[in-house]
Order: structure tokens, then C-alpha cells, then sequence
């Protein structure tokens, strides 16, 4: 064959060859495009029927719209794990009314002052509840008031103000406490539930985006922090279905094995996975992201009024009680942090979301104890934080106990004696 000819074969395979490589790229792109939307309608349909999966799908700073329920059980079930009545989490069997506290009743009994707090993990547990602040700031009220006191303890991990308004309003309105306390994390509760974490840079952006948009996307990522970040040996918190009780029997208690195997000194986290949520926690102190804060303050003042407004008419007087994150306590860890952020932070910056969320609500009348100054000096004496995992150990819980029954009596916000205190 001549040359010629050959070359101009040659040049025609290439153009037969360029199309059949383009639509098996199309193909092999179309069938991606069609089992990612499977994934995602797949994962769509299974959540609700799932609580494992709403677990592995939880995305804390997505906006959420509570004021449309109006039952208890269906509150219950927008949580990371859907609790349900008797069901065993981090070692505590919820009660009849999926609370991890004990069961209650409506009525309160005569001459005893009833207190509600509202939280997060902070105040869900996750300690051994012998040495747990609210079990010991029970104590410490009853003796400076002489007077017998109920705690219910409304703290639900993974939740912010939002959330935890709407559960003031559908059960514990109900309930007619004398005193609220809404233990409010600065570490998380800025973000929980309004809308987002920082961004930092068009990446960051764009991973925020698809984390709100795609379940298939968070699922992985969810799925790969929970194989990387934990310390081995550490078992992630998932629920259990605690034993069926006997007609009529309590829950609301705690599994003696927890506090009996309970390692306060054991860290949560890998140290790498530790920095990160550091680090993503002092953005809220970046000095360059001032006007984001402040849309933030504005959020939860928001929900901070409607729940003061909510407590009041039921009777009952509101306390916040504001507790600092680990990098505002500790010069090491807030060094780990900065450096993981890339941020260069002053004292004025990080103090900055408890000084303006409390002179914004002494503004409003709402006494709060603001925890960082007593936490700073007492940490320059003892660890106030369990190792890698972002909450209190017993001298975190045992500070925390003795500065809120010593404010809410200071400050009138539980009367002498126990009683009422009339409603400013």
C-alpha cells in the first residue's frame, strides 16, 4: 500500500477512535450521574425509617424548622438518633418520654422548687451522673435554699437553641417550673442549627454546599470521621434498645456499668481530628470575620428572647448559663487551634462571643453567668476538660455546679427559701 494511503488510514482511525472515546466517557459518566442519584434518593427514603442511618447522616448547622411540630415523640425524632422511650444512650436509658432524666410527673410536689435546664451534651451526660453538674448543683441549691429540689434535665447532644425552645414549649411549659436554665456551649451553639459553619476559602465553601445539599456526600464524609477521628477503642455513640422494663416501671437511670468502667482520663478523639474541631470552633473568633459573628449573635438572640418570653409566661424565670470552649481555657490547646486555623486571634477576639452574648442579654434583663473567667483561673491549677474529647471532667463538672447554684441564688433568680421569685 502506498504511503499516502496508509497515512490517510491512519488519520481516519484516529477520528473513528475520538468519537467511540467520548461516548463510553459519556456512558461511564451517565451511569455515575445515575448511581449517585440513586444513592441519594435511596438515602432519602431510608432516614426516616432509620435512626443508625439519621445518625450517620447528621449535619449539626443546617437550619432547622421546628415550629411546625407540635408532639413530643415527633421532636424526639429529628434527633441524630431519633430517640425513643427506654432506649440506652452513653449509658443512660432515657425515660417514658425519650428525656434522659428521670420520670417525672406534671405536677410537681408541694414545697419543692423544680428546676429545668436545657443543653446539648453538656448537659445530656456522657459522665458518670454521680459526679455530672447538674446532679451536683441539686445539692448545692438545696442546702443554700433549705429547700427539696426536682432537676429536669432536658440536654439533648447534638442540638442547639432552636431545638431546644421548641422542646421548652411542647413539654416542659407543662411542666410549670420555677427556674429554666439553658446551658448554652459557645463551642457549637452559634452554629447548631443556623445555617452553617464558617467557610474558610472556595473549597471550604464549596465542601459546606455540598455537605447541605448531597446526603451521598455527607454520608461519606460522616462515614470517613467516624473511622478516622475516634481514638481506637473508643465506641461511637450509637444507641441501644435498653430491655424491655416491666408495665410500669421507671427509666430515666443510669447503667451502673458506665460509671463503673468510666475513664475520665481516656481521650475521645485522635489528636489530628481534635485540631480540627478546634480549629473550626475558633473561627467564630476570627478577627476578620466580624460581620459573620454578628449575624450569628443576632440568630441566637433571636431564639434566646422567644425562649425568655416562652419561660415567662409560663411562671417561670430564665437563667443562661454561657460555657467556654476548651481553646478559650487552655493556652496549649488554643495554640494547636491557631496554628490548624491559620488564624492569629487576641485575648479581645476570643472573649468576644461571651462579652457581646452577655451584655446583649443583661440588656434584656436575662441574668447570665458567664463560666470563662472562674474557668481560666481555676485551670491554671487543674485540667478542666477531658483529654482530646471537648467536655468537662470532674473538676470541670464540681466548678461548673458550685458557680451556678451560687449564681441563681446571688441573683435572686431562685428566691430565699426556695420560693418563686416573682417575674421582673
Amino acid at each position: 500500500m502506498p504511503a499516502a494511503a496508509r497515512d490517510h488510514d491512519r488519520a481516519a482511525g484516529r477520528h473513528v477512535g475520538m468519537p467511540r472515546a467520548l461516548a463510553w466517557s459519556l456512558r461511564l459518566a451517565l451511569v455515575v450521574v445515575l448511581g449517585v442519584a440513586a444513592i441519594e434518593i435511596a438515602l432519602r427514603l431510608a432516614r426516616p425509617l432509620s435512626p443508625p442511618l439519621r445518625h450517620l447522616l447528621y449535619e449539626a448547622s443546617l437550619p432547622a424548622a421546628f415550629a411546625p411540630i407540635a408532639t413530643l415523640p415527633e421532636l424526639m425524632a429529628t434527633t441524630t438518633l431519633g430517640w425513643a422511650p427506654f432506649a440506652e444512650r452513653d449509658g443512660y436509658v432515657l425515660n417514658s418520654r425519650s428525656l434522659p432524666t428521670a420520670e417525672y410527673a406534671r405536677q410537681k410536689a408541694p414545697g419543692t422548687l423544680r428546676v429545668l435546664v436545657l443543653g446539648d451534651s453538656f448537659t445530656f451526660g456522657r459522665f458518670p451522673l454521680s459526679r455530672h453538674w447538674t446532679t451536683l448543683v441539686t445539692g448545692d441549691l438545696a442546702r443554700r435554699t433549705g429547700t427539696p429540689v426536682e432537676l429536669i434535665r432536658f440536654g439533648v447532644p447534638g442540638t442547639g437553641p432552636p431545638f431546644q425552645l421548641r422542646l421548652f414549649e411542647i413539654e416542659g411549659m407543662t411542666l410549670a417550673p420555677d427556674v429554666v436554665v439553658l446551658a448554652f456551649f459557645v463551642g457549637n451553639d452559634f452554629f447548631d442549627e443556623l445555617g452553617g459553619a464558617f467557610a474558610r476559602g472556595t473549597m471550604d465553601r464549596i465542601g459546606l454546599a455540598l455537605r447541605a445539599r448531597s446526603l451521598a456526600w455527607r454520608l461519606a464524609g460522616n462515614v470517613r470521621q467516624l473511622v478516622t477521628a475516634l481514638e481506637p477503642g473508643t465506641t461511637p455513640p450509637l444507641a441501644r434498645t435498653a430491655a424491655t422494663p416491666a408495665p410500669g416501671a421507671p427509666g430515666g437511670y443510669e447503667v451502673a456499668a458506665f460509671a463503673r468502667d468510666f475513664d475520665d482520663r481516656a481521650p475521645s478523639f485522635t489528636a489530628d481530628a481534635y485540631a480540627a474541631i478546634e480549629a473550626t470552633r475558633l473561627s467564630l473568633c476570627d478577627p476578620h470575620a466580624t460581620r459573620r459573628f454578628q449575624t450569628r449573635l443576632a440568630r441566637v438572640l433571636e431564639t434566646i428572647e422567644a425562649l425568655h418570653a416562652r419561660v415567662r409566661q409560663s411562671g417561670a424565670r430564665l437563667a443562661v448559663v454561657l460555657i467556654p470552649d476548651e481553646f478559650q481555657v487552655d493556652p496549649a490547646v488554643l495554640a494547636v487551634a491557631a496554628r490548624r486555623a491559620g488564624l492569629e486571634v487576641s485575648d479581645d477576639d476570643l472573649t468576644r462571643p461571651q462579652r457581646e452574648l452577655g451584655r446583649a442579654l443583661d440588656a434584656r434583663g436575662i441574668p447570665v453567668l458567664d463560666l470563662l473567667s472562674a474557668s481560666r483561673r481555676a485551670a491554671g491549677e487543674r485540667a478542666l476538660y477531658r483529654p482530646r474529647d471537648t467536655h468537662w471532667n470532674a473538676a470541670g463538672h464540681q466548678l461548673a455546679a458550685g458557680a451556678v447554684a451560687r449564681f441563681l441564688v446571688e441573683r435572686h433568680v431562685v428566691a430565699a427559701g426556695g420560693h418563686r421569685p416573682s417575674s421582673p
